[in-house]
């Protein structure tokens, strides 16, 4: 799909620029220094086709995309060959993207006006706008994508398709693959082994969709799981529904008015003894606060904020995590490789222990 030599015109006082990898944004030079050997507009007689896109993505689940569609749920940008076509990007993420259209040489609209450079990769800072504009003088369907390519692989990606024009071959089949990566399955887990117990936690998610596991269980046989399944309401996803179940037995924590007596539907649901389905919301608050309010098929609620991985320095970090439960727990975690770590924690009903987690 369009992936012949393409050659960069744009210069700065006279100098050849092409060698200048994302157009001289590095030290003192920026995009607005480049200037054209000779004038690039466009024929303002032709008619305009004007497409606004934000860059947007979700840090903390490392998914990315423009105007918050992926790949796989947004591929086509439709032109029509013979028009001009402006492109107005509005990055609303944290990071800068360097962006790469196949297939056609644009005009980057600077300050240098009639003489714009020709380029076809530009560089968008954290919060930055920048205009581009092109001859749509091409057939059939070029790849437009973040040239950092684990943001591509992740969704920040489309197609921009001439109208009336035959798919080309990589079109109908090549492109597949990249919004099936988009919506693939990643795992990630975390198994602190500690004296006091065992406790691990499980993710496997997809760009709207995860199941979490969440397991617990001493030397004295006490052991706790929750599982639940969420999906990603908003835009931001920073909200959540889930649905799930509750599983716990801590036979030398509970009382026995937990398990006897009274009635068999209230005592079999308290923190100690649970054999629960449950469902759910949760609200990602600043500072990566994670702010949950769930219900069972009782009706008892349940409130929990939960921070995790609160960087101390480069290798020491923090969790956190409190409930209407009357539960807490407490955690430090060294790095000493990317697959493990020394670690610390306190959980105020399996008590203070010390070991290793290992990270998946």
């Amino acid at each position: 799909m369009g992936m012949g030599s393409l050659q960069d015109s744009g210069s700065m006082g006279g100098m050849d620029m092409s060698g200048m990898a994302m157009g001289g944004m590095s030290g003192d030079f920026n995009y607005n220094q480049l200037r054209a050997l000779h004038p690039t507009t466009l024929d303002s007689t032709r008619q305009w086709r004007e497409i606004h896109l934000s860059l947007t993505g979700n840090m903390l689940r490392y998914v990315w995309s423009f105007d918050n569609k992926t790949l796989s749920e947004s591929d086509n940008i439709p032109i029509r060959k013979g028009e001009n076509v402006r492109m107005v990007f509005q990055n609303m993420t944290m990071m800068r993207h360097p962006l790469h259209l196949h297939g056609h040489f644009f005009r980057l609209v600077n300050a240098q006006g009639a003489y714009s450079p020709m380029k076809h990769t530009f560089d968008i800072q954290s919060m930055g706008k920048v205009t581009i504009e092109f001859d749509a003088n091409e057939d059939q369907d070029w790849f437009f994508h973040c040239h950092t390519l684990y943001h591509m692989m992740s969704g920040m990606a489309r197609v921009i398709s001439y109208e009336g024009s035959p798919q080309n071959e990589y079109a109908r089949t090549g492109y597949r693959h990249l919004k099936r990566e988009d919506n693939k399955l990643y795992p990630w887990a975390d198994l602190a082994v500690h004296s006091q117990g065992s406790f691990l936690e499980a993710n496997l998610s997809n760009n709207k969709n995860a199941l979490e596991f969440e397991g617990r269980v001493n030397y004295q046989g006490n052991y706790e799981t929750e599982t639940h399944l969420l999906r990603y309401l908003d835009k931001r996803q920073f909200l959540a529904a889930f649905v799930g179940y509750d599983l716990r037995d801590n036979k030398t924590l509970r009382s026995p008015s937990d398990t006897e007596g009274g009635n068999r539907r209230t005592a079999e649901n308290n923190r100690n003894f649970r054999r629960q389905a449950e469902v759910g919301v949760y609200y990602l608050l600043p500072l990566l606060v994670r702010a949950e309010l769930r219900t069972d098929l009782t009706g008892q609620l349940r409130a929990q904020l939960e921070r995790r991985d609160i960087p101390l320095s480069n290798n020491v970090f923090m969790d956190i995590r409190g409930n209407t439960d009357r539960e807490f727990t407490l955690g430090f975690r060294y790095m000493v490789s990317k697959y493990a770590s020394l670690s610390t924690n306190y959980d105020n009903q399996y008590g203070w222990g010390a070991g290793l987690t290992f990270h998946y």
